[in-house]
Order: C-alpha cells, then structure tokens, then sequence
C-alpha cells in the first residue's frame, strides 16, 4: 500500500509543475517599418516595445481618473530593409497592462505580431551659416523650415 501515496504524490507534483502561469502570456513582436511619403522600407530606425500601465486613482478636486505609466520593455534598429525583431517576451493578462511600438502600433497580448508600421520619415538637416560665428550684438538671423505636405506646419 506504500506505493499508492508515493504515485499520487508524483502526479500532484507533476500537475502542478505543468501548469502555465496565471497572469503572464508570452507575446512575440517583429515587423517592417517604411516610410509613409517614399512607401520604401526604413533601415536603422530605433524600435522601442512599450509597456503601458492602467493607473486608476481618486482625486479630491477631478475624482476618479486615470492615468498611464509608460516603460520601455526593449529597443533595437531595423536592418537595411526596415525589418525589426523584437523577439518574445512575456505580457501580463491583467486589461490594465498594454503594449505598443513606437507609441502607436498596439500589439495583441500571447500571439505573434507581424506589424508593419509607416510613419513619416525624418529628414536631418545641417545648416551652415555664412559667415560663421561670432556675430555683432546687433545682428539677428530668422530660418523657417517648411514641410512640402503641411506647408502650415513651419518650424
């Protein structure tokens, strides 16, 4: 009879090590970034996996409100062909926890997310000025940059 104890004590065991967690399902990111004027793909554009938290709390004055906390889980760059690979990491199951890239792709928790995300592509500008510094007390010097698709949007 010594026997019978010993096997439900191993199939308890086993039962409970096989078990998945609770609260935790692992999700996998990867994707191609291209740009939204060109429709070409983007290489070396930082990635960044999101992990945005749910707060909830009471105010006095405005009540119960809400509030997100923003972590950055992983980051990396695409390749030559705007391809990333953020690999699989584990999601919570909890609704207060999303994830994202880059701020605005949502990602679906405990699945295989294959995005494709188009922004608009960055342009960086070295402006050299003639002749170079010092300037005069006097002088003054205004540079407008405007977007050709929001000629509005002047920097």
């Amino acid at each position: 009879m010594k026997p019978l104890p010993l096997i439900f004590l191993l199939l308890c065991c086993s039962l409970i090590f096989s078990c998945k967690k609770k609260g935790e399902d692992w999700t996998e990111v990867k994707g191609t970034i291209f740009d939204n004027n060109t429709q070409l793909p983007m290489p070396n554009t930082d990635v960044y996996l999101n992990e945005v938290k749910k707060i909830k709390h009471f105010d006095i004055v405005m009540g119960m409100s809400e509030k997100y906390e923003r972590t950055l889980l992983r980051q990396t760059t695409t390749d030559v062909n705007g391809f990333f690979d953020l690999g699989a990491f584990e999601t919570k199951r909890d609704d207060n926890y999303q994830y994202d890239v880059n701020d605005n792709k949502s990602i679906n928790k405990g699945s295989n997310n294959n995005v494709f995300i188009q922004v608009l592509g960055w342009i960086h500008n070295r402006v050299n000025f003639l002749p170079p510094p010092p300037y005069n007390t006097g002088d003054s010097l205004v540079v407008n940059f405007t977007c050709r698709d929001y000629p509005s949007n002047k920097h």
